[in-house]
């Protein structure tokens, strides 16, 4: 058993070497960016319409408010005109009005909530998004100096064999004349 799971160990080491070695990590870090980006955009679409939900239930709330005062008044009236069957009939329609506002309420309450939500968790995506785009800076600084490093080194190794040719006889002939 112990065979099959190193087996399987080094399997996926392998695989995983693989990978990293085939995945460019520039391109991967400028596609987790854009990622990153189009999801705090989708999170602010979201505040939004939360936003539009808060302001609908705010005016629908100041409607029932108005008619709330209306069936009161109504009922009121009733009463002083001494009918109670038509008093019963608004009473009813203000608990349906009263129903109806608590309703609303709720999904106000609601829709503020996620709201807060959804502000706080773009937040701290833009947070670190901002993150992740200074380490990108760092990492293209770092890249740009690997490669400047490795330009220099790669331009000192580079020797044609007729230099090597020339400096052989230039020091032979150094030599010749050392001896004689």
């Amino acid at each position: 058993m112990t065979i099959i799971t190193r087996i399987t160990s080094l399997f996926k080491a392998d695989i995983h070497g693989i990978l990293d070695c085939i995945e460019e990590p520039r391109v991967m870090l400028k596609q987790s960016i854009r990622n990153m980006a189009e999801e705090i955009e989708a999170l602010t679409r979201m505040i939004a319409v939360a936003d539009d939900e808060i302001k609908r239930c705010s005016s629908r709330s100041e409607i029932l408010i108005k008619e709330l005062d209306e069936a009161q008044s109504q009922v009121e009236l009733s009463f002083k005109a001494d009918n109670e069957e038509l008093a019963r009939h608004f009473i009813k329609k203000k608990l349906d009005l009263e129903s109806r506002f608590k309703r609303l309420k709720s999904s106000m309450t609601a829709a503020h909530n996620k709201q807060e939500d959804v502000e706080e968790k773009r937040l701290a995506y833009q947070q670190k998004l901002s993150e992740i785009k200074s380490k990108a800076e760092v990492f293209a600084e770092h890249q740009r100096t690997e490669e400047s490093v490795s330009s220099l080194d790669s331009g000192t190794i580079i020797v044609s064999s007729c230099d090597v040719e020339i400096e052989f006889l230039q020091q032979k002939e150094r030599w010749q004349k050392s001896v004689t």
